[in-house]
């Protein structure tokens, strides 16, 4: 495998712009072995530090500065999008056949829309309307409506001769359906009620991803009710959540803590005159996780207070 840079490079204005560590960074990104020709591929800060060598607010910094024009960079999901690059690699039958099965293993975002919309010749799907969260939530319902539809046909066609015993297996399929229906209902209130609240605490919109965050609170429907699940995500929102390198306040990060907020008391450390007494008698250097009961050690004292 082998990545072209074009003769342009180092001459192209918006380039010779840039700062030394954003340039080597845009090289690195273009060049990387997780790189790709479409430009578009999945690589984590860690990963950019060890290749470059450069420190992680170097390369934050660096990621700034290119997303005005060479680079953008979803630190939610990891994806790089170096935008120059499907047009300055090797072209050819092969090459499209490579991008277009690449863009299968890429997740539908913002980004990947992007790409579509940058380079049309790639999109296997000509169609690729825009969808906000809500539509997303109302396809889903429409496509699980569709599959119950064609199951009750399936059952009626198979059946020999019509009879009274017919209609007694379908009233369950009706209250079945009709739960769904409340089931997705509420799906969508819960997506609605995320997004005006993310934009409420921290005014700004969150990155909602249609139809895995609408599988993520379908799942959690099924352990806490509505009310619990808003009262949860409250708390969720007023949580710092320390204990991430890049704190997002996503659905996805709420479904894996969502045990620590069954008490008012779940965010963070809670108030530390509650502890009990650390390992060496006092707090630092320990920090005490509410989940398990139990003190963990904190050599970075990132979480302590005495």
């Amino acid at each position: 495998m082998y990545r072209v840079i074009h003769e342009t490079f180092h001459t192209d204005p918006d380039n010779k712009r840039l700062s030394a560590n954003a340039r080597y960074l845009f090289m690195i990104l273009i060049t990387a072995r997780q790189s790709h020709s479409s430009g578009l591929y999945y690589m984590s800060i860690a990963e950019m530090v060890g290749a470059t060598g450069l420190s992680e607010e170097s390369i934050r910094v660096g990621l700034v500065e290119l997303s005005k024009k060479q680079v953008l960079y979803d630190q939610e999901t990891e994806l790089v999008f170096v935008t120059s690059a499907a047009r300055h690699q090797p072209s050819g039958q092969n090459k499209t056949r490579s991008i277009q099965n690449h863009l299968k293993n890429i997740h539908d975002c913002d980004i990947k829309r992007l790409f579509l919309k940058k380079y049309p010749e790639f999109n296997t799907h000509p169609r690729t309307p825009t969808h906000t969260h809500a539509q997303r939530s109302a396809t889903l319902c429409i496509k699980e409506k569709e599959k119950e539809k064609e199951k009750e046909k399936e059952n009626i066609h198979d059946s020999a001769e019509p009879s009274p015993c017919l209609s007694s297996p379908q009233k369950p399929k009706k209250d079945k359906k009709s739960t769904k229906k409340t089931c997705d209902s509420r799906i969508k209130r819960l997506i609605d009620f995320y997004h005006d609240e993310h934009i409420r605490v921290f005014g700004q919109k969150p990155h909602v991803l249609g139809g895995r965050d609408a599988m993520t609170v379908k799942r959690l429907l099924t352990t806490i009710d509505e009310d619990e699940f808003k009262r949860r995500l409250l708390l969720f929102f007023q949580d710092p959540l320390k204990w991430m390198d890049n704190p997002v306040h996503s659905l996805t990060a709420f479904e894996k803590v969502v045990d620590r907020y069954v008490t008012n008391q779940g965010t963070d450390e809670g108030d530390p005159t509650t502890w009990p007494p650390g390992p060496d008698g006092n707090h630092v250097g320990y920090w005490w996780d509410k989940d398990y009961n139990h003190w963990r050690k904190d050599p970075d004292h990132a979480r302590w207070r005495q």
